[in-house]
């Protein structure tokens, strides 16, 4: 672990120099979809080539942008006197499998399915998630329930179970205001 720290600021200091250091080696871990081909051709980091800091944080920004990894990883997994070894560390994205409601519903779960915009075989990241939620309070909140409490989990197997659970029905019925001649214009 303390050798692995220290080839990180060894590295991290060479780099930061705009000096270049021969690639021997890329691992992949991670990658369930995509071939390790894949990962190596959209990061742009081959064995033999020379590069900075600069190429490590790009393979990582053009990684990010397939919008299809939660986690990037780029770490030396060695180094000698001729390169470093690389080992790019991956976490996909998982594959929608299918969407099912729990708790009380006030409209049918097609309907409902139908307003999220998910579809089953898509890639789901963490903000598809936060938007379908945010789709259905505002769904909701059109019906004048604003205190629904919703859940996600997503299972092992991809199901997507989004638990309703909402309070009661309230409409504003009278605003009154108290001191109004204090309010200035």
């Amino acid at each position: 672990m303390i050798n692995k720290l220290i080839y990180i600021i060894f590295l991290s200091i060479i780099l930061s120099q705009n000096e270049s250091i021969m690639i021997l080696k890329v691992d992949i871990e991670g990658n369930q979809r995509l071939s390790n081909e894949d990962v190596i051709r959209n990061s742009r980091l081959y064995e033999g080539m020379e590069v900075g800091g600069a190429e490590i944080q790009q393979a990582i920004k053009r990684l990010w942008k397939l919008n299809r990894f939660s986690n990037i990883q780029i770490l030396i997994e060695d180094e000698t006197l001729e390169g470093i070894h690389l080992k790019i560390i991956i976490e996909e994205y998982p594959i929608l499998g299918e969407i099912n409601f729990e708790g009380k519903k006030r409209k049918s779960e097609r309907s409902l399915i139908e307003e999220l915009n998910l579809e089953k075989g898509q890639i789901l990241s963490n903000y598809d998630i936060f938007e379908a939620i945010k789709k259905i309070k505002e769904i909701y909140a059109k019906k004048n329930y604003h205190n629904m409490q919703i859940e996600s989990i997503l299972s092992i197997l991809n199901l997507l179970l989004i638990i309703l659970s909402n309070k009661k029905k309230f409409n504003i019925e009278i605003i009154v205001i108290e001191n109004w001649k204090e309010i200035s214009e």
